[in-house]
Formats: structure tokens, sequence, C-alpha cells
């Protein structure tokens, strides 16, 4: 069972205001129970595996001060911890074993490398990007697909399902050689009704070339977004 791909029904301004509401200390909320909105902001952030706050403002739909200011909350409330890894990065967010716990998604705490940025952070632009365009599609991360598949084999970075079609989502940042793009593509086309690349100019090429030689009509090539894409 995936998550819808927008993420949490609430707003940043709608999560503020309930922030303000909160009796109890931050100090103290990780003792009780979550509340529904708190869960669902928890999860996406432990699908995506980290989150820098530009990206959780647009999953949001509100302006980055006020996503710090959520973020802050959940590190105040022992959920999660958030540094800049890197120089001209804004701050990511990151969930501890009591965050991820109450997520209820079941996965285990992530540590951050620098490398698995640029990764992390294109995979979470993707979900964003199929946010505006199928809403209310399910979301399936690469953690779940983990889980259910186990480590043997390929797996996409993603899956979105928009009605009854299961679409493999796979980000490609750099090029490699024709081999390694083959196996796990036609892996992926075996079980999924589609394969959506989005990919870097580099890759973006190289496979455009091989879905036209082997005739894959179920691979779609898109340029991979970025924060401006619409």
């Amino acid at each position: 069972m995936g998550s819808v791909v927008k993420g949490p029904k609430l707003t940043g301004a709608e999560i503020l205001k309930r922030i303000e509401a909160q009796q109890l200390e931050p100090a103290l909320r990780g003792r009780g129970r979550c509340k529904p909105w708190e869960v669902e902001l928890l999860a996406l952030v432990s699908e995506q595996q980290a989150m820098a706050f530009d990206q959780l403002a647009r999953f949001l739909r509100c302006e980055e001060a006020d996503a710090a200011q959520i973020a802050m909350y959940l590190v105040h409330c022992g959920y999660a911890e958030y540094g800049r890894l890197l120089v001209g990065e804004p701050p990511w967010l990151l969930l501890t074993d009591a965050g991820n716990k109450r997520s209820r998604t079941g996965f285990g705490t992530y540590s951050l490398r620098v490398g698995a940025m640029p990764r992390i952070r294109a995979v979470n632009e993707v979900r964003l990007f199929l946010a505006r365009r199928v809403p209310d599609g399910e979301w399936t991360c690469y953690r779940a697909l983990v889980r259910e598949q186990g480590l043997n084999g390929y797996r996409p970075n993603g899956v979105v399902k928009v009605r009854e079609e299961c679409h493999a989502i796979v980000v490609r940042m750099r090029s490699q050689e024709d081999e390694r793009e083959i196996r796990p593509l036609e892996a992926h086309m075996a079980i999924y009704d589609a394969v959506i690349v989005f990919a870097n100019p580099g890759p973006r090429q190289a496979i455009k070339r091989l879905a036209l030689d082997r005739h894959w009509g179920k691979v779609v090539v898109r340029d991979l977004p970025t924060p401006e894409s619409r």
C-alpha cells in the first residue's frame, strides 16, 4: 500500500496553526500520541529518506521560512534532526528513531551521506513533479519496494499508480554502459505498465537511443525536473 503522491493533506500554513494551538510544550510532545497531520508529515520524510527545507516547503505549499518553523517543531519534539551539509545547500531534515517510529512507515533511521544527497534531491523533485501532474496518484517509495521485493534484482526509484496502471519511476543522474541500462529497464518493463525515466542530458540521450534501437514502447524519457519545472 503506497501513499498519496502529493504528500500531507494540510498546507504549511494549516500545520503552523495547529502547532501554535498545541497546549503542551513541544519538548513533551514526544511522550504522547502523534496527531494524524504529524504522522503524515513524518511519513513523507521517512519515505523520501531525507528532505531539504526548500523541498519540504513545496510539499507543504508554503514559504521556506514556514517550512523551517515546522522542521524546528519536529526537532523540538525529538522527532527529527537537521543540518547544513554542503555550502550553498539549504538545511536538510531527517528523522530520529522516535520520528521514524511515529511515522508508522516501519522504516529504519536513515543516516544521510553527502554522496547520496543529489540522488535524494532528484527523487524528491520527481515526486514533486508528479504531485502536480497526478496529485491523487499512489506513490510507493524505494524503501517500500526494497521491503516488498528484497535486495535481489532491480527496483525503480519509486512507483506511481494512476487509476489501474503502475508506472516505474527511474531517476538517472549520469551516463553508464548500455548493458547496465538495458538489464534494469527491461526488468522493469516486464513488471510495470510503463517505465518513466527522468534523466540529466547525458543519460537522457543514451536511453532515448536504446529505446529507439530496442523498440521499447513502454519507456518514456523525460528531463529531470528542477524547482523551476512546471
